[in-house]
């Protein structure tokens, strides 16, 4: 009888220990949220989402390129957590141990969350950062109060920092560049400098209203997202959309073939060589495995051609441009899906292959303040 039982011990041990490890092998593929901790707030129970240490999509660094893919990854990975924890419950998101946050990652958060308003009814809460200056900065963007669903600050050029400013058509166009005239530069700037970032500002938006969404859509779906941000001597403005990305919508223009060929001459001749009489090269390049969305990003922003204009893109991206070559530390970032153009100077422009996919388009550049 005691040996029987030993042997039973043995079997349920060894059954055991397999079903252990059986199951470890199994949450190796698991992928865990952030938000275990529920959280009890005058009776009601929340789900503690806890914000990244950094929130960024691009470096801090001189080179202003995408962290290394983990910090990038963490970025995108939290900003679509709360996406569907938002949909989901009551939540509390956590910035307690974030120490810093970029502007590019600020928009995409605001207006991830803006997004999701639109259509759910959530309960949410925020908890700060130790930093001031994270805190700071979610306090004067109006995250904290869309988060908790608080009334807005309306964007004007009293206040001393911009919120995040959205809106589906021109409507604050103006106060943009009023508050940038005078909070920022003081009512310093020239007249020339003036129009240039004028124009930069009037026609990005455009650019969003008129090809970012799906033609016949309503207006109230063409919603844009902007923020201001001075860093030292630095003006950052960032535009972002929800839209179907340049990729989806550079191929449509009917310039697009002339200025694929000028871009790429070798490939559009190899594509061209390969058609049969009744294909065509938007047909072919599509399944292209080496065409990659920052290829017809770079498309879309090199050359003379203009998207409003008929003979090309209109002068958004070359009074960007402008401001741009006229800054020693200028940089113009145009991120959209998984593509990403870095643009210093004509001489000096890369293209690089994101991990995850960046919803619509952010386009970011910075000008000095005089």
């Amino acid at each position: 009888m005691l040996k029987n039982s030993k042997i039973s011990k043995k079997r349920f041990d060894t059954s055991l220990g397999f079903r252990r490890h059986r199951n470890s092998i199994k949450r190796k593929s698991y992928k865990y949220g952030r938000f275990k901790n529920l959280i009890k707030i005058n009776g009601s129970s929340y789900h503690e989402l806890k914000a990244p240490r950094v929130l960024t999509i691009y470096s801090i660094s001189e080179s202003f390129l995408p962290d290394d893919e983990r910090e990038y990854k963490i970025t995108l990975d939290f900003i679509n957590d709360l996406s569907s924890s938002l949909v989901k419950g009551k939540v509390v998101v956590n910035f307690e141990d974030t120490e810093s946050i970029n502007a590019a990652a600020l928009l995409l958060l605001y207006a991830t969350v803006h997004s999701i308003q639109q259509t759910s009814k959530f309960d949410s809460k925020v908890r700060l950062s130790k930093s001031l200056i994270v805190n700071k900065l979610i306090r004067a963007s109006n995250l904290k109060r869309l988060i908790e669903r608080r009334e807005l600050i309306v964007p004007c050029s009293r206040i001393k920092r911009l919120p995040v400013v959205t809106s589906n058509d021109a409507k604050y166009i103006d106060d943009i560049i009023d508050y940038i005239k005078v909070r920022i530069y003081d009512n310093g700037l020239d007249a020339n400098d003036e129009s240039v970032l004028s124009d930069a500002i009037i026609e990005s938006i455009e650019n969003v209203l008129l090809h970012a969404y799906p033609k016949g859509g309503s207006k109230l779906h063409k919603q844009w997202w902007l923020l201001c941000d001075v860093i030292d001597d630095q003006l950052f403005l960032a535009i972002h959309d929800r839209g179907v990305s340049i990729p989806n919508t550079v191929k449509h223009r009917e310039w697009f073939e002339r200025a694929f060929q000028d871009e790429y001459p070798e490939i559009y001749d190899e594509i061209k060589n390969s058609l049969t009489p009744s294909q065509k090269f938007l047909e072919y390049l599509n399944i292209k495995p080496n065409i990659k969305d920052k290829h017809l990003i770079n498309v879309s922003m090199t050359g003379d051609y203009s998207s409003i204009k008929t003979e090309g893109r209109g002068q958004g991206s070359k009074s960007i441009k402008y401001l741009v070559n006229e800054n020693e530390s200028g940089k113009l970032w145009v991120f959209s899906r998984l593509g990403l153009f870095v643009y210093n100077s004509e001489e000096d422009s890369r293209l690089i292959d994101l991990p995850i996919k960046i919803p619509g388009t952010l386009i970011q550049w910075n000008i000095k303040i005089r």
